[in-house]
C-alpha cells in the first residue's frame, strides 16, 4: 500500500508574482473553430465559389423548385484576393415560388432570428419571401420583403420560430418571371453576444481568460488583416491557405477586440511574417492603436470604433522554424526579419510589447537571442504532448501525467540560456500554445483522448509547472478555445475536426447544437478562478513511480504520484493549494501543514475527477466529468484530506479573522 503524502506550504516563502496572463486562451481560423464559436446559423452565406459565374449553387445551398429556375454563381465580382460571391437566380414562370435554401439548421422556439441579406431584383420582381420550415414537416416562421428597388441593397428583418427544430430549412423565395441576385446572407439569433453563440460566450467568460491570442497559429502567417475589417458584406471570402476550406472573414479584428472587451481580457495579435511585410504589420498596429487623426485610425473610426483598441501584445510570426509554416526559415534569418518587423511596428506605437518565435530546440533559441535578444520582450514556445494510442491505458496515463516534468526542464534550460546570452534585457517566456495532443484525427478513435480526464490532468500538471516557474513564464495560451481541432476545451455540436482535411461525424448524430466542456475546460476554470497573485514554496513528500519511454514521450524515473503548487492572494487573506493525484486507481491520503498563515476552520474544495483516466465528456454524456464543489470543516494549520484517484483538487483556505 502506498504511504501517506505530506504537503507543506509556507505563506512567507514567496517565490515570485504570478502573471495573470498564464491563464490565456487562443482563437485560430482552423477548421470549424470560428464557425462553431459564432452564432451564425448559415454556412457559406456569401455563396462563395472558386469558379466565377459557374452554373449551379455552391454548397451547402440547394435549389427550391429547380425545374422552373436557373442558377449562376459568382454574380458579385471578387475583390483583389476574394473569391466570386453571390448567386443569380432566373425564373421563367410565376406560377410558384422559386429560390434557394439551406437544410438541417438548428433553431430555438421564441428566439428571434435576425436576418440580413443583400438583394438586387431584375425583370419586375418586387418581393421576396423568407421562410423557416421544418424539413420533416410544418412551418416555423416567415417574413416578406416588399418594394424592392432596382439596385443592390441590404435588407434586414426578423424570423421568430414557433417551435424548436433540429431540422430547419431556411428559404429565400420569389416569383418569376424575372430574376434575383442574392449577395451576403446572415441569420443570427438575437441572444448572440457580439455575434458569438450565447452558450459559448457564457462558458468562455466562466474561464476568466486574461489574454486571448488571435488569429493563429499557422493561419496567421497567411492572414492579411485588411480582409477582416470594414462592413462584413464587403469583406472578401478567401481560401484558407493553411488549413483549407473557405474563410468568410466575418470574424476579424473588430469582432475579436469586441470579444476580448466583453471578456475583460487583453488581446494578443499574431502578425503575418510568413507572407506579409513589415509595412503591413505596422499598418495593423496603426489601425488598432492609432488615433482618429491618423490615416488608419481614421479608417477604424469609419468602421465604427473611434477609440483606439490599444493592443499591447504583438507576436511576430508563428512556428517559422517548421517546414509546414509559410515563410519557414532558419533562426538567423527569422531573427533578422523579426527586427525589421519590430522596428516598423514600434515606429507606429513605441509602447507595444513584441513576442519572438522561440522553440524547444535550444540551438534555435540561442541564435534568435544572440541576434535579437535585446529587442525581445517575450520568447515564445509551444508545448504539446501525446502518447501512442495503442499503449495500454495505465502505462499511457502514468506517462502522460508525469510528462509536465519534461516541460519544466525545457523552461529551466531556456531560462539558463537567456541568462547566458542576454545581459541587458532578459525576455520572459510566452507559451502561446499548449495542450495534450495525441494524434491526427484520421489516426484516432472517434472519442479523442484530448477530451479525456487523462488529458485534463496532464494540463493541470503543466499549469502547476507554469505557476512554479512564475519568474520565467509571463504568458500562456491554451490551444484552443472552441472546437478547431480535438483539443478545443469548449465543444459545439456532434462534429470532430480532422487535423488534415475535413469534419467527421461525431458521437450521437442528433445533438448538433449542444455546447459543453471537456474535462480540461473544468481544470482551466479551477485554476483561472482561484489562483492568487503570489506563488508560494511547496514541499511534497510522496511515493514515486517509473514510466517507460513511449514514442516521443521520454521515460521518467521517480515521478511523484502527487504534484502540487500553491498561491497567495495579494491581500494575504486567501491561500490556495492545487494538487494532482496521478495514481489512476488509488485515492491519496494527504497531510497538509501550513506555516505563517492561520486559516479559518472552513475551506472550500474544488475537484475534477472520474472513475478512470479515459473518462470523457461527449454529446451523449456532456456532464460525465465536471467540477465538484465541497467544503471542509475543522481546518487548521495542520489537517488531512484524501484526494480521489486520478484527480485535480484545489483547496481554498481563508485567513482566520
Amino acid at each position: 500500500m502506498p504511504g501517506d503524502t505530506s504537503i507543506q506550504v509556507d505563506a512567507s516563502r514567496r517565490l515570485g508574482e504570478l502573471s495573470p496572463f498564464v491563464f490565456g486562451q487562443f482563437i485560430e481560423h482552423i477548421r470549424d473553430h470560428v464557425t462553431a464559436m459564432l452564432a451564425e446559423v448559415l454556412s457559406n452565406g456569401t455563396f462563395a465559389t472558386q469558379s466565377p459565374r459557374a452554373p449551379g449553387l455552391p454548397q451547402p445551398w440547394v435549389p427550391v423548385n429547380a425545374p422552373t429556375s436557373a442558377f449562376v454563381s459568382g454574380t458579385i465580382p471578387p475583390g483583389e484576393r476574394g473569391l466570386a460571391r453571390g448567386v443569380e437566380i432566373t425564373a421563367d414562370s410565376g406560377e410558384t415560388h422559386t429560390g434557394v435554401s439551406q437544410l438541417e439548421l438548428v433553431v430555438r422556439h421564441g428566439v428571434p432570428l435576425r436576418v440580413s441579406l443583400a438583394l438586387r431584383p431584375e425583370g419586375g420582381v418586387k418581393a421576396v419571401k423568407l421562410k423557416m420550415v421544418c424539413s420533416q414537416g410544418g412551418a416555423l416562421a416567415e417574413a416578406d420583403i416588399r418594394d424592392l428597388g432596382s439596385e443592390w441593397k441590404v435588407y434586414e428583418t426578423e424570423l421568430i420560430p414557433e417551435r424548436d427544430s433540429q431540422h430547419a430549412e431556411f428559404q429565400i423565395l420569389f416569383r418569376g418571371p424575372g430574376g434575383l441576385s442574392v449577395g451576403a446572407v446572415s441569420v443570427i439569433p438575437a441572444n448572440a453576444r457580439g455575434g458569438i453563440r450565447a452558450e459559448v460566450f457564457h462558458m468562455a467568460r466562466a474561464l476568466r481568460p486574461r489574454i486571448m491570442r488571435y488569429p493563429g497559429g499557422c493561419f496567421s502567417d497567411t492572414y492579411h488583416w485588411r480582409d477582416g475589417v470594414g462592413p462584413k458584406t464587403a469583406r472578401p471570402t478567401v481560401i484558407n491557405e493553411h488549413w483549407g476550406g473557405l474563410e468568410s472573414n466575418a470574424f476579424g479584428t473588430g469582432e475579436f477586440i469586441q470579444f476580448c472587451r466583453a471578456l475583460r481580457c487583453e488581446a494578443l495579435l499574431c502578425v503575418n511574417l510568413g507572407t506579409g511585410t513589415p509595412e503591413e504589420a505596422a499598418q495593423w498596429v496603426e489601425y488598432c492603436n492609432g488615433g482618429p487623426d491618423t490615416g488608419l485610425g481614421a479608417l477604424r473610426a469609419k468602421h465604427g470604433e473611434k477609440k483606439p483598441y490599444n493592443v499591447k501584445y504583438w507576436e511576430i510570426g508563428n512556428e517559422i522554424y517548421g517546414d509546414w509554416e509559410a515563410g519557414h526559415c532558419d533562426a538567423k534569418t527569422y531573427a533578422e526579419r523579426y527586427l525589421e518587423f519590430r522596428k516598423a511596428m514600434k515606429a507606429v506605437d513605441p509602447s507595444i510589447q513584441c513576442l519572438a518565435v522561440g522553440h524547444t530546440d535550444m540551438d534555435w533559441n540561442r541564435e534568435v537571442l544572440a541576434t535579437a535578444g535585446s529587442e525581445i520582450e517575450y520568447l515564445t514556445m509551444h508545448f504539446y504532448q501525446g502518447a501512442p494510442l495503442d499503449a495500454d491505458d495505465e502505462t499511457r496515463a502514468k506517462a502522460m501525467l508525469a510528462a509536465p516534468k519534461k516541460f519544466g526542464e525545457i523552461i529551466a534550460e531556456t531560462g539558463r540560456l537567456i541568462d547566458d546570452v542576454c545581459k541587458s534585457n532578459r525576455p520572459k517566456l510566452a507559451v502561446t500554445e499548449w495542450n495534450a495532443m495525441y494524434a491526427n484525427a484520421t489516426e484516432r478513435p472517434m472519442e479523442p483522448r484530448e477530451h479525456s480526464l487523462e488529458a485534463a490532468l496532464f494540463n493541470a500538471g503543466l499549469l502547476n509547472v507554469f505557476i512554479r516557474n512564475c519568474n520565467r513564464v509571463g504568458i500562456c495560451n491554451f490551444s484552443d478555445l472552441v472546437n478547431g481541432w480535438s483539443g478545443g476545451c469548449i465543444r459545439v455540436g456532434d462534429f470532430l475536426s480532422d487535423a488534415k482535411e475535413r469534419l467527421v461525424e461525431g458521437w450521437s448524430g442528433v445533438r448538433k447544437d449542444i455546447v459543453y466542456g471537456t474535462p480540461s475546460y473544468y481544470v482551466l476554470q479551477v485554476y483561472s478562478t482561484h489562483a492568487g497573485q503570489f506563488v508560494l514554496g511547496v514541499n511534497v513528500d510522496t511515493d514515486t513511480y517509473d514510466s517507460p519511454e513511449l514514442d516521443k514521450l521520454p521515460a521518467f524515473q521517480k515521478a511523484p504520484l502527487v504534484d502540487a503548487a500553491a498561491t497567495l492572494s495579494r491581500d494575504g487573506n486567501e491561500l490556495v493549494i492545487f494538487v494532482v493525484n496521478r495514481d489512476p486507481h488509488r485515492d491519496a491520503p494527504v497531510r497538509f501543514a501550513i506555516a505563517n498563515f492561520k486559516p479559518s476552520c472552513y475551506a472550500s474544495v474544488y475537484v475534477v475527477a472520474g472513475d478512470s483516466p479515459s473518462d470523457r465528456n461527449t454529446p451523449q454524456y456532456p456532464d460525465a466529468v465536471e467540477m465538484v464543489t465541497m467544503h471542509l470543516s475543522d481546518v487548521g494549520t495542520q489537517f488531512a484530506h484524501e484526494l480521489p484517484a486520478c484527480s485535480l483538487t484545489a483547496i481554498v483556505l481563508r485567513k482566520a479573522e
